[in-house]
């Protein structure tokens, strides 16, 4: 995690799934329910919503 300035939280996480189509559709889903507001995030007992999130594709490894 990552604190960029007062009141900012900036977590990075990587995340392993299977190689399947159900897998990334599920991945998918769950980012758009971060970024949608519809899902929040607790971290250190707080809980907040994503106002952005970035993905980085490594394949193979």
């Amino acid at each position: 995690m990552h604190f960029n300035r007062r009141g900012s939280l900036v977590a990075t996480y990587e995340v392993v799934y299977e190689d399947t189509q159900e897998s990334a559709t599920e991945l998918t889903d769950a980012t758009l329910r971060l970024v949608s507001g519809k899902q929040n995030v607790t971290i250190l007992n707080e809980t907040v919503s994503a106002t952005s999130v970035q993905v980085n594709e490594t394949i193979g490894n």
